[in-house]
């Protein structure tokens, strides 16, 4: 395929165009032959991220640039969804038995990794509102849950009773399914991140209502899921730097491949 005829957008940012990053559906192989590889003029998609890129003044994505070799990594918020990942993870662990969790161990944890996703959600308020609102607002959650449900169960304040529980969990749940459903800003990852994180939330209000013991488990399940996106993403960003840090030519090869 000529790369010339290829539209500039193509494959480069899953949260601009997701045609072409990652999974390909049946949609994006429609897309592809319709409009990216013959006709990428007469696609609305590449008007509007033209018009973008010349307000931000992106030289590199103007109209008929190459991008064979020099396709730029979808900009998933990876320390939102890292940081997002650790702290479902630890505090789903935290639900077994069988994982004795050190109380302080969790507490840093979780306050560590709600600092990094509101971190994230400020540095994507201006740039993606719907982005830096979700994250900005799940790191508030885990603090309200510091604050709420793990530190009383150690002493230190009043544990709450079982229906502000579920009234809690399901306030921030319906958050987490409004904020997954939002159009245009949230990369296909986070959609299913925060999806999850929903059903984690409302299965663990199920639990509570209810006060079963395997609920509450399977709801562990489901946030061990939510998380595990965020980690594996976290993880490839951190190869990715050091081998372009340790072995620069090595990186280049790659990507050329």
């Amino acid at each position: 395929m000529d790369k010339s005829v290829i539209c500039p957008h193509y494959g480069r940012d899953e949260d601009a165009c997701d045609v072409g990053c990652g999974y390909i559906s049946s949609h994006d192989a429609n897309m592809i032959i319709r409009y990216c590889s013959s006709d990428y003029r007469a696609c609305r998609k590449f008007h509007q991220l033209n018009e973008c890129s010349n307000m931000s003044g992106r030289d590199d994505l103007r109209l008929g640039t190459a991008i064979t070799g020099h396709r730029r990594p979808a900009q998933a918020p990876v320390l939102g969804l890292f940081s997002y990942g650790i702290a479902a993870c630890i505090f789903a662990l935290a639900q077994f038995p069988i994982f004795n969790i050190d109380l302080r161990f969790l507490c840093l944890v979780i306050f560590a990794a709600a600092f990094g996703q509101v971190v994230t959600g400020l540095s994507s308020l201006k740039r993606k509102p719907l982005q830096g609102i979700a994250f900005s607002g799940i790191g508030l959650f885990w603090i309200s849950m510091l604050a709420f449900n793990i530190l009383p169960h150690a002493g230190y304040g009043f544990v709450p009773g079982p229906l502000p529980m579920i009234g809690y969990l399901v306030v921030w749940g319906l958050f987490s399914f409004i904020i997954s459903q939002g159009v245009g800003d949230l990369s296909r990852i986070c959609r299913i991140v925060f999806t999850l994180f929903m059903a984690f939330l409302m299965l663990l209000a199920i639990a509570h209502a209810i006060s079963s013991t395997m609920v509450l488990q399977f709801a562990a399940l489901i946030g061990i899921a939510s998380g595990l996106p965020g980690i594996i993403l976290g993880l490839q960003h951190l190869y990715r730097e050091a081998l372009k840090t340790n072995m620069p030519d090595l990186s280049d090869t790659e990507k050329a491949g």
